[in-house]
């Protein structure tokens, strides 16, 4: 079984809306179309609000 990665540029974090990473491991039922990058300073303030950081 093949494994499949999606890996986001320096700089910046993958995200599906829900779940964020800098390397992810797509599902069987996942599609790297899901996925989109968004800046490591976005990131920081969606967790800064959701009060995670």
């Amino acid at each position: 079984m093949e494994i499949k990665t999606i890996t986001a540029p320096e700089g910046m974090i993958l995200t599906n809306g829900s779940a964020y990473g800098y390397r992810i491991a797509l599902g069987s039922l996942d599609s790297a179309e899901n996925w989109y990058e968004i800046p490591i300073e976005e990131y920081e303030r969606i967790m800064k609000e959701d009060e995670v950081l």
